[in-house]
């Protein structure tokens, strides 16, 4: 077996590039910093710039944190064990209870509970006829602000599936599936126990309030998801006992990056997200 080692030269060559991305990370945050505020002032080229400052310093951030090539196969191959088949039942099991007696149910396509037509009604007057915005103030008879992210999602799975109702709801049941995946990670990550998470799937898949809410709308089921992956990659990474500080010098595994872009979209998705982030700068002040 060959061992490959890396010399001083290549160390401080990897140093250099990840410094580079993220100063680029840096630069395309501050990009997307002004042309907020230019679009907010009606500057036009604010309003495309907005979006593509804030993509380039995710994206940038990401790469500047992506695996080498060893640590993606070694990652794909432990994939291949008992526990990847486990988890792939019960995902199994939550699409396929969900769309049992699917023509006689509530959510068959014919119909829309209320807080999907008014989301889809405000996805037709504010997000698809207006620039990018991160949330628009809804007007009477509601009178509050709307975040977009969720809106965008939605308009990106109409266009690709088609615009009619069966393609809004399969667009919430993808969400809600990754809603159970995560709370059967993290289940499994605190617990190790196949009994726990077993119960948790069962728990949490036939809630009567819950199955039913998976096809409902509105949209707080995005919230719900990235503040689940938040959550799962925040313990995954103190389970492997990383520093979130350290990370921007040293190589950094699965889990603080990840932690950092799901939770930095979560809080464009709603309001509640501001609540649980400040629940968790108070618990990670007292792991410190």
């Amino acid at each position: 077996m060959r061992i490959l080692i890396k010399s001083p030269e290549t160390k401080l060559g990897l140093f250099r590039l990840k410094f580079l991305l993220l100063g680029l990370s840096l630069a395309s945050l501050v990009i997307c910093v002004l042309s907020g505020a230019a679009h907010y002032r009606k500057a036009g080229w604010g309003d495309s710039w907005h979006p593509i400052g804030w993509l380039l310093s995710i994206g940038f951030l990401v790469v500047a944190f992506l695996p080498g090539q060893r640590d993606v196969m070694t990652g794909f191959r432990s994939l291949v064990k008992p526990k990847t088949a486990f988890f792939l039942f019960w995902v199994l099991f939550f699409v396929m209870s969900h769309l049992w007696n699917f023509p006689t149910a509530p959510w068959n396509g014919n119909g829309l509970f209320e807080d999907s037509a008014v989301d889809l009604s405000y996805l037709k007057s504010y997000v698809m006829s207006h620039p990018f915005q991160p949330a628009w103030f809804h007007s009477f008879p509601y009178l509050i602000s709307r975040e977009t992210l969720f809106h965008y999602y939605l308009w990106a799975f109409l266009n690709l599936f088609g615009h009619n109702i069966v393609s809004y709801e399969a667009a919430l049941l993808v969400l809600w599936s990754g809603v159970f995946i995560f709370t059967l990670l993290l289940a499994e990550l605190l617990f190790e126990s196949y009994v726990v998470t077993s119960v948790t799937a069962l728990v949490f898949n036939f809630l009567p309030f819950a199955f039913i809410y998976t096809f409902v709308g509105y949209r707080y089921p995005l919230t719900v998801l990235l503040c689940v992956a938040s959550l799962y990659f925040l313990h995954r990474a103190h389970a492997l006992g990383h520093l979130l500080w350290r990370l921007a010098l040293e190589r950094a595994k699965t889990g603080p990056v990840e932690f950092g872009c799901y939770g930095r979209l979560w809080l464009h998705t709603g309001c509640y997200a501001h609540f649980l982030l400040h629940d968790l700068q108070l618990g990670t002040l007292h792991l410190l």
